[in-house]
């Protein structure tokens, strides 16, 4: 199986410049806004949910959630897996 995804590295950031700056701290409130969020999964196109979640953490700071997502079945596993297979 191969892929056409070819990784590059983002381009430096001077942050000395003021709009540089700027930019940076309003991406990191949008990020900051939406965190402690529940997602669904994405199986075969569809969204999957359940009625168990499960918190992923930062790892710097285990008290803060960044998501919440289903804790899916042995069964949803294997439908991702059969999905992936058909992409």
């Amino acid at each position: 199986m191969s892929s056409t995804f070819v990784f590059t590295n983002e381009a430096e950031t001077d942050f000395r410049a003021a709009a540089n700056v700027d930019a940076f701290e309003r991406a990191l409130a949008q990020v900051s806004s939406q965190l402690g969020r529940t997602y669904s999964a994405i199986i075969d196109g569809a969204e999957v949910t359940s009625s168990r979640v499960f918190a992923s953490t930062s790892p710097a700071d285990p008290g803060r959630v960044i998501g919440r997502f289903p804790d899916l079945d042995a069964g949803a596993a294997v439908d991702a897996i059969h999905a992936a297979n058909r992409a």
